[in-house]
């Protein structure tokens, strides 16, 4: 199967890319974990060891402390630490059930890919090595779906931004489809959300659900023709 793929650097260093029906905008940077992509907004890590018996810190900052005891059992999802970055507090969680064993100490300064935590495993069998892959891809059209406002809004943007670099579009529905997202409150909505989604798990527990609540609060208060 042959995909004709088109790529395009943008100022801001990332990369816009088309083929078949699709457009996206990728920003890719290696990182000591792996490899970091961030493909229309939402944050895809691609790391270079597998090895969930490892909890590697994806942050730079300060270690503040241990949520759960040295020999004591964690499971999966469940907070064992926090730390401080860039003024925030952040909670780590665990990425398999097992018993944790400390790496560190309270108050260690730790960069990306420190070892924070070793689990021995429940299931010894999580562990696995990445390895190229070797089958085929089928690329296959995606089927047509409704656009979300924040992907028209998006798409209307990057469309227009290539029109000013010169290439020959209609830009007149363009505008149009902007200004439309533009004046929809469920572009405010789709943009935090997406937000919400890139941050994952470095977002405090406390401020993710209290945005749930506003957009949760706001869509339901919002009259569908006062955008």
């Amino acid at each position: 199967q042959h995909i004709e793929v088109r790529t395009r650097r943008q100022a801001d260093g990332s990369l816009y890319v088309s083929y078949g029906s699709e457009t996206h905008q990728l920003f890719a940077k290696e990182e000591p974990l792996g490899l970091r992509m961030v493909l229309d907004g939402t944050t895809v890590l691609l790391p270079n060891v597998f090895d969930p018996s490892e909890m590697r810190s994806d942050v730079t900052g300060k270690l503040v402390r241990y949520l759960v005891d040295d020999g004591a059992p964690v499971e999966a999802g469940q907070p064992f630490a926090e730390a401080e970055a860039m003024k925030m507090l952040i909670t780590i969680r665990a990425s398999e059930s097992g018993t944790l064993k400390h790496e560190l100490s309270a108050g260690s300064i730790i960069n990306q890919g420190d070892l924070l935590g070793s689990l021995e495993l429940k299931d010894p069998s999580k562990v696995k090595k990445i390895l190229p892959f070797e089958g085929s891809l089928a690329y296959q059209t995606p089927t047509e779906k409704e656009e979300t406002t924040l992907q028209a809004f998006r798409a209307s943007q990057k469309a227009l931004e290539l029109v000013m670099d010169g290439y020959v579009m209609e830009a007149e529905p363009q505008v149009q489809k902007l200004l439309a997202a533009l004046s929809s409150i469920n572009l405010v909505v789709g943009e935090v959300s997406d937000a919400m989604a890139a941050l994952g798990n470095k977002l405090p527990a406390d401020l993710d659900l209290a945005l749930q609540s506003t957009l949760s609060k706001t869509l339901a208060e919002h009259v569908a023709t006062e955008d």
